[in-house]
Parts: C-alpha cells; structure tokens; sequence
C-alpha cells in the first residue's frame, strides 16, 4: 500500500506537505474543475494535491498552459496524486 503524505500544521513557516484534496469519488468532470479551482486560488509558491481516479492527461494541458508546474504520481487501481505548484514571482519553484 502506498502511503501518501499529510498537509503540514496550519501556520507552519514552511509546508514539506501540501494539502492533499480527493477528488476520486468525484463524478467526471468533477475532479478536473476541483482541480482547476485549487489551482487557480494557489498564490505565487504554493502547492496543492489533488488525488484523481485516473491518470489526469486533459488536466495536466490545462495547467500547464497557465504556466504551473505538476508532478503525478500514479498509484494503484489507475489512481493518480496530482501535485500542482504556481511557480515564485521570480519564476523560482519555491520549494
């Protein structure tokens, strides 16, 4: 069983775990507009995760194309864990 990690304390300087969002259950396209929705409300530096029921092809386009970064991860039974960030003002990743 894979693990996934939890969100940071609330207030934490820094958040080795962003907020994780599941949107599994979600029916289509519930979990690409939640998806969208976290991003778009993601200050510069910030990260989010979205688990989704499938690998997410359509949604990865979309953000990529308002310039944030993703990382997926794929987990058993054709889930994914989407990480999404929004790039530092000075285009950093901020990690």
């Amino acid at each position: 069983m894979h693990e996934l990690p939890s969100s940071a304390a609330p207030g934490s300087e820094a958040a080795p775990n962003p907020p994780l969002h599941d949107a599994r259950r979600l029916p289509c396209p519930q979990p690409l507009e939640m998806a969208l929705a976290l991003a778009g409300a993601l200050a510069p530096g910030q990260t989010v995760q979205v688990l989704t029921p499938q690998y997410p092809t359509p949604l990865l386009a979309l953000l990529a194309g308002q310039g944030l970064q993703t990382r997926v991860l794929t987990l058993p039974g054709c889930d994914a864990c989407v990480q999404i960030h929004r790039p530092g003002r000075d285009g950093q990743a901020g990690h």
